[in-house]
């Protein structure tokens, strides 16, 4: 009976970390791109493609895992859908920043991992999940790690881009960009390639968080 109560407290013990650590981690997750650490020529060239209203219906992440790929994917979805006119976008208090916080992030944002775009019906599910109304003017698609799926795969994926409403933004993101189909990274999809982080760009940015 003892060793079961230990158990128990131990197993309650490690669940209170892992909530700890998700709040953490969901406090200080980037929301704006200010907030991106190291990638200011990437954060800078996305932001102004919204001023001007130049968008792509695909982009590729390219980089070393860590560096904020993932991170900047996000702000641009919640960027996408602001309709600050003001404030740097996403402002987090419009109509359509509190609407996507509300609905949670899936609505604006769905990561996409490998395994599930590794069969042509996991590929099939995602177009009839995409093709489904959502009351956000955009909503990104992010497939991390993409240069792991077969030909196979890819073909699917780049024909569901192709019929994707105009409102569904794809992003590949990748750390092996060699890999990557040529009709990827040859064509005229916007590329962003993702530096290393300094150490120094660390260290500030938890002597801010302390």
């Amino acid at each position: 009976e003892e060793a079961v109560t230990s158990s128990s407290q131990q197993t309650s013990i490690f669940r209170g970390k892992y909530t700890l650590q998700s709040l953490i981690s969901d406090r200080y997750i980037p929301k704006t791109f200010q907030e991106i650490v190291g990638q200011g020529l990437i954060t800078q060239a996305l932001s102004n493609s919204l001023t001007r209203g130049r968008l792509a219906k695909l982009y590729v992440f390219y980089g070393p895992r860590g560096v904020g790929k993932t991170s900047c994917a996000r702000v641009f979805a919640m960027a996408l859908n602001c309709i600050s006119v003001d404030k740097t976008r996403p402002c987090g208090s419009c109509r359509q920043c509190l609407i996507a916080q509300k609905l949670g992030k899936a609505c604006a944002f769905m990561e996409l991992s490998t395994n599930r775009m590794g069969s042509a019906k996991g590929i099939k599910q995602l177009f009839h999940e995409i093709s489904k109304p959502v009351p956000l003017n955009y909503r990104v698609i992010f497939a991390n790690e993409c240069h792991m799926l077969s030909s196979q795969s890819w073909d699917a994926l780049m024909k569901v881009v192709e019929n994707a409403p105009r409102n569904i933004v794809f992003i590949l993101s990748t750390s092996s960009l060699e890999r990557l189909p040529h009709s990827v990274t040859s064509s005229g999809h916007q590329k962003f390639i993702f530096s290393k982080i300094k150490e120094s760009e660390i260290l500030n940015r938890l002597k801010m968080i302390a």
